[in-house]
């Protein structure tokens, strides 16, 4: 099993790793020290539940995906709040020509130095450093400074963290390379140094019982429902045979989305985007819409001919709501996409696919049927995009028609992967033989 407990809380075993902060003094903020430890801790933890996840039985599978999700959210609410705080940061360094350093953000730069952090546990960062990154490139360009020592960090930052994805993407490759051949069978091994790193600080039985999912909950099967096509469901499994339906959450994202919308394009292929209502602006009490510049994203997803759905507001677990709560996390966000397309939302996925009878109800009460998946990329689980693209290839192999989740658009997934518009790109490339459909599926009543 994957060992570990706290430290603190057992008077032996190996003390609990501090995550970078402590390594390095007074140089980080006290509040981005807590932030930056809780994402790496909860990155950590995710890798912890599902690695080598085909060895589980499929209850205790489906157990540590559902926490691993709850976990992610968590932490990608962190990530995004670390990247709007520090864009803020960043713009207003450059409003002052650089003249005072942006501290969170040579905070943020110090704690990716640590040598208390593992390589795999940078790759956690990836899309904050990007966008950042992104983000000091223009502002210098746009009011013509000269390159600040931020940039160059920021710019060595990212260097190095493409330089462990490719090492950890080759030995992916190696190791697929050599699947069906003789002998031992290859080992992933800077990958398992790092997991077996883990296992010393974390337990997979004790993060289930952290989050309340130590045995098999008696609401398994009625908030996550029996998986089959019905009038109000529709999972995939009564698609063509040798058809593929791509479906992304959480979005729209300001960058990534066309990025992804550019690789669907280059290979001709539709897709679902299931959005966030809150990424795409806000509703009153009055049921008054106003959208946020992001909205605009979406715009150009449906007019690249995909389909925007329904993914609540905020993303919360639909079954832990009030009645009141819940239809106003569908509702709202139904308001939000009919001023985006001019039209009703007919297609709804629910958080997590966490749902039971009444929600179906509602849902149904709202002109809208609920969409799910059957094969999930576990983007979200994995930084490393090769990975994520062989996970799905391999299931698909296996599968006849399937509604292919691809879940985050930031890493987002997004969701997201370390890289997941490589891990698109790649797997569609992988996937494109003769007789083989990447397609959308228009379900009856779609009005599109």
């Amino acid at each position: 099993m994957l060992a570990t407990v706290r430290a603190n809380e057992t008077e032996s075993g190996p003390p609990r790793a501090r995550v970078a902060a402590e390594q390095t003094g007074s140089s980080i903020p006290a509040s981005l020290k807590t932030n930056l430890d809780k994402i790496v801790e909860s990155y950590r933890k995710i890798i912890v539940l599902l690695d080598d996840d085909a060895s589980l039985g499929d209850e205790e599978r489906s157990r540590c995906i559902d926490v691993g999700r709850t976990i992610n959210q968590e932490k990608q609410q962190l990530l995004d709040g670390l990247t709007e705080s520090l864009t803020a940061e960043l713009r207003q360094a450059a409003a002052n020509r650089f003249q005072q350093k942006p501290a969170n953000v040579d905070g943020f730069l110090a704690y990716m130095n640590s040598s208390a952090l593992r390589d795999v546990d940078r790759l956690a960062f990836v899309d904050p450093a990007d966008q950042l990154l992104a983000e000091v490139n223009e502002l210098e360009r746009t009011a013509s400074l000269r390159k600040s020592s931020t940039h160059s960090a920021l710019e060595k930052l990212n260097d190095d963290l493409k330089s462990i994805q490719n090492t950890y993407q080759k030995e992916v490759a190696r190791v697929f390379s050599n699947l069906g051949t003789r002998g031992k069978p290859p080992k992933r091994e800077k990958w398992q140094d790092y997991v077996a790193f883990l296992r010393k600080l974390f337990n997979r039985d004790q993060i289930l019982v952290e989050h309340g999912r130590a045995k098999p909950d008696q609401q398994d099967d009625a908030s996550r429902g029996l998986r089959h096509d019905s009038k109000t469901e529709i999972y995939g499994y009564d698609l063509p045979a040798r058809s593929i339906v791509l479906t992304f959450d959480d979005g729209p994202h300001p960058r990534y989305t066309d990025e992804i919308l550019a690789i669907l394009k280059k290979y001709n292929a539709k897709a679902f985007f299931f959005d966030v209502g809150r990424n795409l602006g806000t509703v009153s009490p009055q049921n008054d819409v106003k959208l946020s510049s992001n909205a605009n994203v979406s715009k150009r997803v449906l007019e690249a001919g995909h389909l925007l759905a329904n993914h609540s507001y905020s993303h919360p677990d639909l079954t832990k709501l009030s009645p009141v709560e819940r239809a106003k996390e569908i509702g709202n966000t139904s308001l939000l996409l009919e001023k985006v397309t001019g039209t009703l939302t007919t297609l709804f996925r629910p958080p997590y696919g966490s749902k039971n009878a009444a929600i179906l109800k509602e849902v149904e009460s709202m002109g809208m049927k609920s969409i799910l998946w059957t094969l999930d990329s576990l983007d979200w689980a994995d930084p490393i995009s090769e990975s994520v693209a062989q996970r799905v290839l391999a299931q698909i192999g296996v599968a006849e028609g399937c509604s292919a989740d691809a879940r985050h658009p930031q890493a987002k997934r997004r969701r997201l992967a370390a890289n997941p518009r490589r891990a698109l790109k790649t797997g569609i490339q992988l996937s494109d033989p003769p007789g083989r459909q990447v397609c959308s599926v228009e379900p009856a009543g779609s009005g599109e």
